[in-house]
């Protein structure tokens, strides 16, 4: 076995023993990922640099520090201890790779800004980092013995598995699972926002810009986040879309909608609105009276300090937080659709929230345009849900409003087949063109 002391001593040279012992593919690697993450985290981005910046720079360290016999004594020391080495790299690398999986969220449909894959060359330094000293091949010998031999290498080992495996499920779920979920809160509807939730246009609204076209009847629909196509990838299957191209030529049709408005804030966004439309089409759900009470206790709860990267940053744990240790997004919907409902049976709820909906009568007449409501049901309990619909169309109804009610056509059709998944109970493609088809012939009469 080579004596650690012959090596100290060695006559220095530019190549000399400590370069020597080093493995020169993962020494090169290491150099060029380095000035990969430098090169794309220390560049400045509109006159100011990335927030990734200061993991290039700790790459370029790392990497330099490893790859150079002069300045690697801390390396060589760490790579002739199996044991410790290993230590280091799986608790830097899972640190180093969970922190980049949550920042930059990498998933399918969603290609990583230039900052974000420097930040990536920064984590694969630090994996790489530990091993470039190589041992001698007697060295590696009596390593791979007292590796052996050793109960903690067991342990390392099965340890090494599992992250292993948990960022694998990571990779497969951020593949084939960025889906939307109800309530807006796991790790896998921001990821889905982050891909479909587009356009944006200058009113941040989920819409394309709105131009004043002389000689052009103009729609505007305006609700919450059925009205805004929460859940669906594209926004051309939205039913504003579908009612557009169902008036054909001469119809141009914009949404003013966001997710968790309710009767209040639609209206507010009405007033606001830059042009004028000729019809105001009302998308209606029935928890729009929801801002007439304080927020629910049973709603989810935020994540306790320290444990947000649990609850929101990764697939895996977010579902295993939100689903399991909340008690289940089913549960909780549930409880909030019934409150939701119990509401509509509250006179003094329903008188003030009935004045609220009078304003848009009223706004709709002074200003000599057509309103249409269209009312949605509960769609994963649409029974449950009728005597809340039937009210707000009776309403309307009785002010000479022209309404459609979804309610009896979405009865029989059970509620898998219209929903967008098992954990979004908004309308999926096929039901906003069933809504979409309904109001046209509505919104197109004179």
């Amino acid at each position: 076995m080579l004596d650690a002391a012959v090596l100290d001593t060695a006559p220095r040279a530019p190549h000399d023993a400590r370069d020597r012992a080093m493995n020169p593919r993962l020494r090169l690697l290491t150099l060029l990922l380095g000035l990969a993450a430098g090169a794309c985290t220390l560049v400045p981005v509109t006159g100011k640099l990335p927030k990734e910046a200061w993991a290039g720079a700790a790459a370029l360290v790392l990497a330099a520090s490893a790859s150079f016999g002069p300045v690697n004594a801390p390396w060589r020391w760490l790579r002739a201890r199996p044991i410790a080495c290993w230590c280091v790299a799986l608790l830097a690398t899972v640190a180093a790779l969970g922190a980049w999986t949550c920042h930059a969220q990498p998933v399918w449909g969603r290609w990583p800004s230039r900052p974000e894959l420097g930040a990536l060359a920064a984590v694969l330094v630090v994996a790489l980092a530990p091993f470039v000293a190589a041992p001698s091949p007697a060295e590696r010998a009596l390593q791979r013995e007292r590796l052996a031999r050793s109960a903690v290498a067991k342990l390392l080992l099965v340890a090494t598995s599992f992250a292993f495996a948990f960022f694998a499920v990571e990779a497969v779920l951020r593949t084939f699972y960025v889906q939307s979920d109800g309530f807006a809160v796991t790790a896998m509807h921001r990821a889905w926002v982050a891909v479909h939730w587009k356009p944006i246009n200058a009113l941040r609204y989920r819409d394309r810009e709105p131009v004043d076209e002389p000689g052009v009847k103009r729609v505007l629909v305006v609700g919450d986040s059925f009205a805004a196509g929460h859940g669906l990838d594209e926004l051309d299957d939205a039913f504003a879309r579908v009612l557009e191209r169902g008036l054909g030529a001469g119809w141009r049709v914009n949404i003013a909608a966001r997710p968790g408005w309710s009767t209040d804030a639609e209206y507010a966004a009405l007033v606001k609105y830059p042009l004028k439309p000729d019809v105001i089409v009302l998308s209606y759900y029935v928890n729009d009276m929801s801002y007439l009470l304080p927020k629910d206790d049973d709603d989810f709860r935020a994540p306790p300090p320290g444990l947000g990267w649990f609850a929101n940053g990764f697939f895996s744990t977010s579902y295993l937080y939100w689903h399991t240790l909340q008690g289940g997004m089913e549960r909780v919907h549930e409880q909030y659709a019934k409150k939701r409902l119990a509401e509509y049976d509250d006179p003094a709820l329903w008188s003030r929230h009935a004045a609220d909906l009078d304003r848009f009568v009223e706004l709709a007449t002074a200003q000599g345009v057509k309103l249409v409501v269209l009312v949605w049901p509960r769609l994963d309990g649409v029974e449950g849900s009728r005597g809340a619909t039937e009210k707000v169309s009776a309403h309307f109804r009785a002010r000479g409003v022209a309404v459609v009610d979804l309610t009896n056509e979405l009865a029989p059709i059970p509620s898998r087949d219209l929903i967008v998944n098992r954990l979004d109970a908004h309308p999926n493609a096929a039901t906003h063109a069933r809504a979409g088809e309904r109001l046209v012939p509505v919104v197109a009469s004179p």
